[in-house]
């Protein structure tokens, strides 16, 4: 078994002679020096267990090197041999830690006792940091094998203190590039939170134990993710918060994943919705537009009869009810389209010829409005597959909304853009088609409200176009996204998949 070394500094050698054989006598092993650096360089050569410093040294004071060994990793309990207390040196004493004092001359039994009782203080802290050590290193593996979630502690000042594998993984971060350094303010993990924020969350998860919420992180290229974050207070042994455990579990997927569970669910209410109102639609028109031909054929039998026997503008009254009712028949026929559920039929074609083609079909009422369109077609867009009709009449209806909402002189913006694909494989390269205009706009019920049947603003409108609009979009794997104001007008913008 190995003794305990302990290290005496005196400038007399007598000193340390004498008190150094009191100790070896006792089975401990010695070391000595008669001045300061003497002391530091056996410090630095030897496993000290104690310290035995005598308060006047020739190069510096016992106090200077006091505070050398407070210094070391190590514990080492340090005991000041001085002859002549001086009041002063007190404080500098106590503040450098000292275990024990033994005032000159030494008594063998005081020494032996003091001695110790410091060699077995330097055993129980030795004891205590290994098994703390041992805590640790098994925190450590086992928040590093943890890695489906990100583990990051900061101390009451938001420096970093811990960060496992599997924040290294989410973030992109190494341990060693943000230990020690602010989360806020210098690795800005968490976007949108400031040091204000991030102290009000802290507070509050100190009050409540423990604070989860959504929040979008930024990695260390800086590519937002979404997280989901919950937030635990760390406490010392008075229950006292002294730091901030937060564990991250990146949700991005998740949320793709509701997003396209909302959608397919939206398809299906809108599905059976739809398959519901176009049985209701054939069912009123088939029961309305019988009468109507009875009707439209008594009316001319009653024009044709009444001809030579009635006046002029008696005979105009049966011409306004025959059209009145060729009115009513030609709702009916429209119901009757949109009876028949939408089927599309995808070819190769060029986006931008197909609207061009709804651009010169529509000329007319441009030019009666004196409307400015601007046109911006991307060259770039390649050939996609897509159902022409289905196509050409969603652009129309777009264009002719537009048309509509604009006073004369308006202007309307008409633009197509390629969207590239993106590294993903499960991303496909997509056109954009805008429409935008500075018409009258919408109010957010107007806008709530667009793809619902039957709803309209238009006083001789059926509000059937953008429920038409949003169906074709649908069928072809895209997206639309309106976005309007009161007084100020609207976009439409439509993405669609190039591939079938």
């Amino acid at each position: 078994m190995i003794p305990e070394t302990i290290l005496i500094v005196d400038d007399e050698e007598s000193v340390c002679f004498i008190l150094g054989q009191i100790l070896k006598r006792q089975g401990y092993g010695i070391v000595t020096a008669t001045n300061f650096q003497a002391g530091l360089k056996a410090l630095s050569a030897s496993n000290i267990h104690t310290a035995i410093l005598d308060i006047r040294l020739p190069d510096a004071s016992g106090v200077e090197l006091l505070k050398a060994i407070s210094l070391q990793d190590e514990y080492i309990p340090v005991i000041i041999m001085t002859g002549r207390p001086n009041v002063s040196d007190i404080p500098d004493i106590v503040r450098g830690g000292a275990w024990d004092f033994l005032a000159k001359p030494i008594q063998p039994e005081d020494l032996l006792r003091v001695v110790e009782r410091a060699v077995a203080k330097k055993k129980a802290v030795d004891e205590r940091t290994q098994a703390l050590q041992e805590t640790t290193n098994f925190l450590n593996t086992l928040l590093n094998s943890c890695t489906n979630f990100g583990i990051i502690a900061w101390d009451r000042e938001g420096r970093i203190s811990a960060f496992n594998r599997g924040a290294k993984a989410m973030f992109g971060y190494s341990s060693e590039e943000v230990l020690g350094r602010k989360i806020v303010g210098e690795v800005d993990l968490f976007d949108g939170i400031d040091e204000a924020e991030l102290k009000r969350i802290c507070l509050s998860t100190i009050e409540s134990g423990s604070v989860e919420w959504a929040q979008g992180c930024l990695t260390q290229n800086r590519r937002r993710f979404d997280g989901w974050l919950t937030l635990n207070p760390m406490r010392d042994d008075q229950g006292q918060a002294i730091g901030f455990l937060c564990l991250v579990k990146d949700i991005t997927q998740l949320k793709q994943a509701e997003a396209e569970l909302d959608e397919m669910r939206n398809k299906l209410v809108n599905s059976e919705k739809m398959g519901a109102l176009g049985r209701m639609s054939a069912h009123v028109a088939h029961e309305i537009k019988n009468p109507l031909g009875g009707l439209k054929l008594y009316a001319l039998t009653l024009k044709k009869k009444l001809a030579e026997s009635v006046r002029e503008d008696q005979r105009d009254l049966v011409d306004k009810i025959c059209s009145g009712i060729d009115h009513l028949d030609n709702i009916v026929n429209r119901i009757t389209k949109f009876a028949h559920p939408i089927t599309v039929d995808r070819n190769q074609l060029r986006v931008n010829a197909v609207v061009a083609e709804a651009l010169a079909l529509l000329q007319d009422q441009i030019l009666a409005k004196e409307i400015a369109v601007t046109i911006s077609l991307d060259e770039n867009v390649p050939v996609g597959y897509f159902d022409e009709s289905a196509l050409k009449s969603t652009l129309l209806n777009l264009i002719i909304n537009a048309i509509q909402a604009v006073e004369c002189q308006g202007t309307i913006g008409i633009k197509t853009a390629l969207i590239p694909s993106l590294n993903a494989p499960h991303e496909r390269a997509r056109v954009a088609i805008e429409i935008s205009d500075n018409g009258c706009g919408m109010s957010e019920e107007q806008l709530a409200n667009i793809y619902e049947p039957f709803f309209t603003t238009k006083v001789q409108g059926m509000g059937w176009g953008m429920t038409y609009v949003k169906n074709v979009v649908l069928l072809h794997n895209g997206t639309i996204q309106v976005n309007s104001l009161r007084g100020m007008g609207t976009c439409v913008r439509v993405l669609l998949p190039l591939a079938a």
